[in-house]
């Protein structure tokens, strides 16, 4: 629910600060972006610029959970907001 009120109220910042942070520190970061999860696969966050350690953190969470929900989440993300490898 905290995740889907952030959204809702556009407070992203806090969506991926403090609250990443008290699900992280409370050891139930997966929890975390299981309910993210939701909201990337919707196209709900489609133009928001998601921070890397969270980025990292969910391609990890996908790919032990299923690469094809990788794959669709990463068709979800907007990903010329997020700078190019050399």
């Amino acid at each position: 629910m905290a995740t889907e009120f952030c959204i809702r109220v556009g407070a992203i910042d806090y969506l991926f600060g403090d609250l990443f942070k008290m699900f992280a520190e409370g050891g139930v970061e997966q929890r975390y972006l299981e309910n993210l999860d939701a909201f990337i696969l919707s196209g709900k966050l489609k133009t928001v610029k998601i921070p890397a350690n969270i980025i990292e953190r969910l391609i990890a969470y996908y790919d032990l959970k299923d690469v094809e929900l990788l794959e669709k989440a990463i068709l979800n993300l907007d990903l010329a907001k997020y700078p190019k490898s050399a």
